[in-house]
């Protein structure tokens, strides 16, 4: 039996291998290419998404200058109501150049400086003047940035130069609060007729990039801290 092959045939499996071959086309080399042109597309969508997102950005970088300008304005005006960072030496001379201008002799000076990893409340400054048994919830008020240095002495001398002291002290606020005192007659030392036991609140304040890179410092540790209790919780298996 002789298989033979007419021209109609010829044509047929022209056309079907040609078929074939497009087909092998399309997804061999026209698939990759679509695929590749899906995530060119999806890149550049994305791309122009980031481009939004940083002109905003960029748009409001004159704002946030502006009001950043204003937060260290805001800052250099309060912390110039409080002393600067000060040692025990320089409260130390302070405190006696205030009683040496009131005439009034230092008998004794003790100073406590403040733990520097925390933060002082400036307390109320009428609650000296509160009626004995009284009580007041005075909120903080001023700066967060602020060390509190308790300083007591005792001095000596006439009863105006010592109350003149308290006067002077008194008009130092916020830098300095003054939260107790007591003027007594008959003071023994160098034959003076009074004497003060009198007890006051420094304030000093940290300069605004001291306070900024701690800021960023605690957050950075708090961040961490947080961090890594996720992360043991997470490994942390129930008991059974």
């Amino acid at each position: 039996m002789t298989l033979e092959i007419t021209e109609r045939d010829k044509k047929i499996i022209v056309i079907g291998a040609t078929i074939v071959v497009l087909v092998l086309l399309v997804f061999l080399a026209l698939m990759p290419l679509i695929d590749k042109g899906r995530k060119l597309s999806d890149d550049i969508v994305t791309e122009q998404l980031v481009k939004q997102e940083k002109e905003v950005k960029v748009g409001g970088y004159p704002g946030l200058l502006g009001r950043q300008e204003e937060v260290f304005s805001q800052y250099g005006m309060l912390s110039s109501t409080y002393y600067p960072l000060m040692g025990s030496q320089d409260i130390d001379r302070l405190m006696t150049g205030i009683a040496l201008k009131n005439n009034a002799y230092v008998e004794n000076l003790q100073i406590t400086m403040p733990d520097m990893e925390t933060y002082a409340a400036v307390n109320s400054y009428n609650d000296i003047f509160l009626a004995e048994g009284t009580s007041t919830q005075s909120e903080a008020a001023g700066y967060d940035g602020t060390y509190c240095v308790k300083v007591d002495m005792t001095l000596s001398g006439n009863r105006k130069e010592l109350q003149n002291m308290i006067d002077m002290c008194m008009a130092e606020r916020p830098k300095q609060q003054v939260i107790s005192f007591s003027l007594n007659e008959n003071s023994s030392i160098n034959n003076n007729p009074y004497s003060l036991a009198l007890s006051v609140n420094l304030y000093m304040c940290e300069d605004i990039d001291t306070y900024i890179a701690k800021q960023k410092e605690l957050q950075a540790k708090a961040e961490a801290e947080e961090k890594a209790g996720q992360t043991a919780e997470a490994t942390t298996e129930p008991l059974q």
